[in-house]
């Protein structure tokens, strides 16, 4: 334990908590109406690792004085966290549609919403979590089309109107949506 108190008072000193502006207290998920509180503790463990501690509540522990290490544990937790909510999503979509994908993945892209490949892979960016419903699903119903119109042509935006008839609207808004995420889910390391 002297340790670990002798690690606090050099932190607290150099301030090295202070400077994690970047990293968020709270979390806030459109898609799941929901949002977490996040606390940071010091460990002596060298890595940081994020997990939550009860509904709603996230705790990072570890080597917090290093923001990278911090905000990474973050996107490792939003990764898998958007796991648990965005498949079973798709797979109703899938459903409903008649559109059927072979495999499935979720990721932190830098750029993209999601994806699908010639070979029916669908992949899902974790950042989804911070849209709302109906964008998430604008954005899975646009991959699920892609399923049978690999491109996007006249026959694309066609097929994708008759299951979503405001398509161009919601279009727009997606394209707008990515400028008020929250900065540290901009990863500068590539994770899972």
């Amino acid at each position: 334990m002297e340790l670990l108190e002798a690690l606090t008072r050099f932190f607290k000193r150099h301030r090295f908590f202070s400077h994690r502006s970047g990293l968020p207290k709270r979390i806030d998920f459109p898609f799941l109406s929901e949002s977490w509180d996040v606390e940071y503790r010091l460990t002596s463990r060298r890595g940081v690792m994020a997990r939550p501690a009860s509904s709603g509540r996230l705790v990072v522990t570890g080597w917090i004085g290093d923001e990278e290490r911090c905000r990474l544990a973050l996107q490792r937790w939003l990764v898998r966290y958007a796991r648990m909510h965005l498949l079973p999503r798709l797979a109703e979509l899938s459903e409903q549609t008649g559109w059927y994908y072979r495999t499935v993945s979720v990721r932190n892209q830098r750029a993209r919403w999601g994806s699908c490949s010639t070979t029916g892979h669908i992949s899902l960016n974790c950042k989804l979590l911070f849209l709302p419903t109906h964008l998430v699903h604008m954005v899975m119903l646009h991959e699920l089309c892609h399923l049978v119109e690999p491109n996007h042509s006249k026959c694309f935006w066609a097929r994708l109107c008759e299951v979503e008839p405001d398509t161009h609207r919601l279009h727009g808004q997606i394209r707008e949506a990515g400028k008020s995420l929250p900065a540290w889910v901009n990863c500068t390391k590539a994770i899972a």
